[in-house]
């Protein structure tokens, strides 16, 4: 019902019979050529079409060219329709095209929405941004990330920017032992890091997914994760761990690390916290990882910590007074 009142929306702009943004007014002139060429009568009948094959996997059998049906959905006003072909594209295995098309259509939704994905702490929903297109925005720049460094897109030779720049044959493998070991840790999604260029994309369009939806767990746990992959990889690759590094990469992870424990369940927060007490304890020589760990370590329920408590005891002869005396507070805290 929505998609065929978008398509009599369109009508009545080409008609006349309605005032519309320039956007809109070209949107419906495509719209309308569109609909001249398709062997389908309306360009909601195609979307609607386009949503329910996806779903049942024989997009081929309805007799409509993909790329007609990719410039189609590029035309809809309903994000999920969109979200929805999408994935049916990547789950094809037309990794490049899914990807490319999820790409415009965020930078096309984020404009309708007033959102700057270059300046996202900035952004204040408006009057006319729903809650379900900005939630939807987070989902297309989760997607995003997850899309530019996975494995399946690798594979095929596609991805991110950089993502072709060759890697030195020494440090290749204990990366991908690395990766693999993650990648059976954390599901169907193979986190893959090429260069600095790529992750950069990557954990940006991470970032930007927690700003639209900042109670979104999974959002959190990747960005996270995502930082804590990035470490991982200097280590293997013997960079030393500076400043720099660990204002870029550990604080963000102990920050994504601490929301995410925040927002999920008891069922999955032991390896967000095992992870969060690794870089805790290893980097706490560094003064920017030191502080921000103080400071977030009451923000986190008490039982959290109850599920780690052996990793908690075996740092009670750390070196570090600092670290030593936050060790000892918690504690007592879990005690209380």
């Amino acid at each position: 019902r929505l998609l065929n009142d978008e398509a009599e929306y369109l009508d009545e702009i080409n008609r006349g019979a309605v005032i519309a943004s320039a956007q809109f007014q070209a949107q419906a002139r495509e719209y309308a050529r569109l609909k001249d060429e398709m062997l389908l009568p309306s360009m909601a009948s195609s979307a609607v079409l386009a949503a329910e094959m996806a779903w049942k996997g024989d997009m081929h059998q309805s007799g409509m060219p993909s790329e007609h049906l990719d410039r189609e959905v590029r035309l809809s006003q309903q994000p999920a329709v969109v979200y929805t072909y999408l994935k049916y594209k990547w789950a094809k295995g037309e990794c490049a095209d899914a990807l490319n098309i999820l790409q415009w259509y965020a930078q096309d939704l984020s404009g309708r929405l007033g959102f700057d994905a270059r300046n996202p702490d900035a952004f204040r929903a408006s009057s006319t941004a729903s809650a379900s297109d900005i939630s939807m925005l987070a989902r297309l720049y989760y997607r995003q990330a997850e899309w530019m460094g996975s494995g399946q897109l690798r594979a095929a030779g596609e991805g991110a920017p950089g993502a072709n720049a060759r890697e030195p044959e020494t440090h290749r493998s204990n990366t991908d032992e690395l990766e693999t070991r993650l990648a059976q840790e954390e599901g169907p999604v193979f986190y893959k890091t090429e260069n600095d260029d790529a992750d950069g994309s990557i954990l940006e369009s991470y970032r930007v997914a927690t700003v639209l939806d900042r109670k979104w767990y999974k959002a959190w746990h990747a960005l996270a994760l995502r930082h804590y992959l990035v470490v991982q990889r200097y280590e293997l690759t013997k960079v030393h761990i500076t400043n720099d590094i660990a204002e870029r990469h550990l604080v963000p992870a102990i920050h994504g690390f601490f929301r995410a424990v925040q927002l999920s369940k008891d069922n999955i927060t032991q390896q967000d916290t095992l992870r969060l007490l690794s870089v805790w304890f290893k980097y706490s020589h560094i003064e920017s990882v030191a502080q921000t760990v103080q400071d977030k370590l009451g923000q986190v329920r008490t039982r959290t910590w109850l599920q780690v408590i052996p990793q908690i005891l075996a740092q009670m002869s750390i070196t570090s007074p600092r670290v030593r005396q936050q060790v000892q507070k918690l504690l007592i805290r879990i005690g209380e």
